[in-house]
């Protein structure tokens, strides 16, 4: 069961007890001014101004729901050669099925099966800051950045840096002699 306490800074909880299991449902979240300024600090990113995540969840079987749903948003975020902003735009699409009887085996799940434990309720916001933390890079880089200028030649790095090796060589040979 979730934590009401605790709510990410992009929350939207849906209660799957309140859904009819006739039909599917459709939603549209977007990001309000002050959820975009939080969601900047989470993804340590300089503006988040763009965050959208529209779908559909629809009944699945007896007991389970699936959702489809497509994320859009903007980042912008530090080059990490340069410093200067840069500006990732996120366009993923978004399936998930919650399934009844997962919630004893969580730790086994395939990370790349989508299905999840059903419970009461899921938090589509939740939903989409994770899409959006696994489509942004990592290490965002301006593409006019040259890093080249920033890495050392082969040849630096040869002659500035010792072996470290070199000692256990070393050892090797003195206890092959004390044997």
């Amino acid at each position: 069961m979730t934590d009401i306490s605790i709510r990410p800074e992009f929350s939207r909880p849906l209660s799957l007890r309140r859904l009819p299991r006739a039909q599917s449902h459709s939603f549209e979240h977007v990001a309000s001014d002050v959820e975009q300024t939080a969601l900047a600090r989470v993804f340590d990113a300089r503006e988040v101004p763009r965050m959208r995540m529209e779908g559909t969840i629809a009944p699945l079987g007896e007991d389970g729901w699936t959702l489809q749903a497509r994320l859009r948003a903007t980042v912008i975020q530090t080059c990490v050669v340069t410093l200067e902003p840069v500006t990732s735009r996120v366009d993923a699409v978004v399936k998930r099925e919650f399934v009844p009887g997962r919630e004893d085996r969580i730790d086994e799940l395939d990370p790349d099966e989508i299905a999840e434990p059903l419970r009461d309720e899921i938090d589509l916001g939740l939903i989409a800051m994770e899409e959006l933390a696994l489509a942004l890079p990592p290490y965002p880089r301006n593409p006019t950045a040259d890093i080249s200028r920033y890495a050392p030649d082969d040849a630096e790095l040869d002659d500035e840096r010792p072996n470290p090796f070199a000692a256990l060589v070393g050892l090797r040979d003195k206890m092959d002699k004390d044997a």
